[in-house]
């Protein structure tokens, strides 16, 4: 959880460089998938239903992919996935 508040963090600042996969939707397990940095996460819905969700995530993407993140990391619990 700690690796996520420090990501929010950066993301409120100016991050030139942050390197942000797209936005995938794992439509059997109801999550979504992002690379940040090196690293892939999974998002867990908390409130709404996960195709809800990627919706949003994909609409604020268009114009700020670093936002889009910030708006999924507020309405998902995400974790580092591990191989």
């Amino acid at each position: 959880m700690n690796l996520l508040t420090e990501l929010l963090d950066l993301l409120e600042k100016d991050t030139p460089g942050l390197e942000l996969g797209a936005f995938r939707f794992d439509t059997e397990k109801n999550v979504i998938y992002t690379k940040i940095g090196n690293k892939m996460y999974v998002f867990t819905p908390t409130e709404k239903n996960a195709a809800e969700l990627f919706g949003s995530v994909t609409g604020i993407a268009k114009h700020s992919p670093g936002r889009a993140l910030v708006y999924l990391k507020q309405h998902a619990t995400g974790t580092p996935v591990t191989e």
